[in-house]
């Protein structure tokens, strides 16, 4: 019992994560309230949770600015670019909505379809963008090659993320704690198939990612 309750016990150890998960949570959604940096936000929140909730290395806040920072640029780009693509995808529904007749049905299927393949894409880019130095053109080739050749992890997570984003939609004060949990679960599936494209000779000193 004392053990249990002693600093580095089972009970101070568990309330820590707890505490992790809703510091990493807070700085995800500050970090996103400017809109354009939710990419460099949502690289930085797979790459805090990972390293520092699930591998033990570093502070959460300070693993949390040092991807953010590193990955500002490119997550930027790329998170404008998936805003863009939902943007005209709202406008395309909202005109096909108003067709009539076999025509208006197809076209919303078709954009049915896009919209799941712009998502489950998007599921796989911060993962990437957040353990890869990639150019725009392979961080897109292999997301999109992950999520399909992974198909049964992408719809777990897929459905892990779109269950968070329903919540805080739905309970707009758990988003205190509901993206660090999220991410921590997709993390469990999403370790396992990005160590498959890791390169064998990437075991650095310091490589807490291949652990």
């Amino acid at each position: 019992m004392g053990s249990f309750f002693s600093l580095e016990g089972g009970f101070f150890s568990g309330m820590g994560k707890i505490f992790d998960i809703m510091l990493v949570s807070l700085l995800w959604v500050l970090c996103c309230i400017p809109i354009i940096t939710i990419g460099p936000a949502t690289t930085a929140l797979y790459y805090c949770v990972v390293k520092s909730i699930r591998r033990e290395r570093g502070y959460v806040a300070k693993e949390f600015f040092h991807s953010f920072k590193v990955n500002l640029k490119q997550g930027t780009i790329v998170g404008l670019i998936f805003t863009l693509l939902a943007v005209v995808m709202s406008f395309n529904f909202h005109i096909v909505r108003q067709m009539e007749g076999k025509l208006g049905s197809i076209l919303f299927g078709i954009y049915i379809a896009l919209s799941l393949f712009i998502i489950i894409t998007a599921i796989y880019v911060f993962p990437n963008l957040s353990r890869f130095t990639l150019t725009f053109k392979n961080l897109f080739k292999n997301s999109i090659i992950m999520a399909i050749r992974h198909l049964p992890f992408t719809i777990i997570i897929a459905v892990i993320v779109a269950f968070a984003a329903f919540l805080m939609w739905w309970i707009p004060i758990a988003a205190l704690f509901v993206p660090g949990v999220a991410c921590l679960l997709v993390s469990f599936l999403m370790e396992k198939i990005l160590k498959k494209y890791t390169p064998e000779d990437a075991g650095r000193p310091d490589a807490w990612y291949m652990e």
